[in-house]
């Protein structure tokens, strides 16, 4: 469980580990790209920005990025789903319920492999799926924090979750 993790450094994973150990070695929230040192010395994010600080967030926690940790984020992956589908549960025939479920189960193992390659998109998608989660149980507030995380750890869903945020107040405006 305690074997580091070594990541190409030009690659994703190896720049998100690089940020979040300069920023816990530095005592700094400061986790721009310039620190990279990769002709991107500039003051603001070229890469997605969110997912370093959970990275770096992750490894305190753990003491290190190592397997547990990933074992940690695959719970916290799980989780996630747990939450969605528990949330559903009572909402939908069973036989709906089973179909979504299989669904996710069968999509565990791509979600692992995310999680161990150290990539970002499964927070993203544990994102969603809290985000949704909340929106069913009417916690309209924690919902709209949850979206608004999405785009931070995954720039290119910034597009997704304005029109997600839109079709939320469309929904609760017309609901009162």
């Amino acid at each position: 469980f305690y074997l580091p993790i070594w990541h190409y450094y030009f690659d994703d994973p190896g720049r998100y580990s690089g940020y979040a150990h300069f920023m816990l070695a530095q005592r700094t929230l400061w986790g721009g790209d310039a620190i990279a040192g990769m002709g991107q010395n500039v003051a603001y994010y070229v890469d997605q920005p969110g997912y370093r600080y959970f990275l770096a967030f992750m490894i305190q926690v753990f003491g290190g990025e190592h397997r547990l940790m990933q074992l940690g984020n695959m719970l916290v992956y799980l989780a996630s789903i747990l939450f969605f589908l528990l949330t559903i549960k009572n909402s939908l025939k069973r036989v709906h319920f089973l179909w979504i479920a299989s669904f996710f189960i069968l999509s565990l193992p791509y979600a692992a492999n995310n999680i161990l390659e150290g990539l970002s998109e499964w927070l993203a998608v544990t994102l969603f799926f809290c985000f949704c989660s909340c929106i069913l149980r009417e916690r309209t507030m924690t919902a709209i924090v949850l979206l608004a995380l999405i785009p931070f750890v995954r720039q290119n869903l910034l597009l997704t979750s304005g029109v997600l945020l839109i079709l939320m107040l469309v929904y609760r405006t017309e609901g009162r």
